[in-house]
């Protein structure tokens, strides 16, 4: 085999403080090397983490069968809740009363919690499309009469979701919030603006009864404060929610902050006029 030849330049004498340049040249090029390293593991746990995340998201059911698949999933869901409860909600259990294979159901969600999150929509969906006549009705009520309308509906949505799973409610409360979120996929815009302008539009037909006679203003503060409160209410208080009386209770509350001293009192609704389904 060819002898390979040593350079000249490695044979040569070294100069003085080319041994340091040389040592000072590797360390920065060990240096750069590591980095470059450093950057390439940093790379890869960033690129693994994206892959992590993107891993979690849902595959989005496109064909009719998917459709159908993912439905089942979800119905299977709802149907282990009200019947055995929470403990049973396995995605093991889930796939099984769905009929489906359990490689199946991962297709389409990460977790049992994603598939919580989808029960929750669809029932939040069913309310806003059951809620345009009752929403119509309102407009004929005294203005106090509203209002005990809709903290009476808040009320029992809280308790429709908290009771169906409270420990994924009560995780998940301030971030989930079914029932806006349906809205925005009905109406195209956000939800909360929605509510808002719906309100001011009734609080303008009784402007003179505001205690501050500013129709928007009080819309928000009637949305946001009720909304405020009994998150809060599912955060630390939950036993509240359930409180016979709550309804009447923030009723008093919010008519006396909205409305002047010198309007009558708002009746109880009966229940059976407001539809809540």
């Amino acid at each position: 085999m060819p002898q390979i030849q040593p350079s000249p330049t490695a044979l040569s004498p070294e100069k003085p403080g080319t041994k340091a340049r040389k040592s000072g040249s590797s360390r920065s090029r060990s240096n750069t090397a590591n980095g470059s390293r450093a950057k390439a593991r940093e790379g890869d746990s960033q690129e693994a983490g994206e892959d992590s995340k993107a891993a979690r998201v849902r595959r989005v059911p496109r064909q009719e069968r998917s459709r159908i698949l993912v439905d089942c999933i979800r119905i299977a869901a709802s149907e282990i809740l009200k019947k055995d409860g929470p403990k049973a909600l396995t995605t093991n259990n889930i796939a099984a009363r769905a009929g489906v294979s359990i490689g199946s159901l991962y297709q389409y969600f990460a977790n049992k919690e994603q598939i919580l999150e989808e029960v929750f929509r669809e029932r939040a969906s069913k309310n806003v499309e059951d809620s345009r006549e009752w929403a119509n009705w309102l407009r004929t009520l005294p203005i106090r009469d509203v209002i005990r309308a809709m903290v009476d509906r808040a009320v029992t949505r809280h308790r429709e979701f908290h009771s169906f799973h409270p420990e994924f409610y009560q995780k998940h409360h301030r971030n989930l919030d079914p029932n806006l979120s349906a809205l925005e996929e009905h109406t195209g815009e956000s939800g909360t603006e929605a509510v808002v302008a719906w309100l001011q539009e009734i609080f303008e037909l009784h402007v003179e009864e505001l205690r501050v006679p500013d129709a928007r203003l009080a819309s928000v503060a009637l949305l946001h404060g009720i909304s405020a409160t009994l998150h809060g209410l599912v955060d630390g208080e939950h036993g509240l929610l359930y409180d016979e009386n709550i309804v009447n209770k923030l009723t008093d509350m919010t008519c006396g902050l909205l409305l002047r001293d010198d309007q009558p009192r708002a009746e109880p609704v009966q229940p059976s006029a407001i539809q809540t389904n």
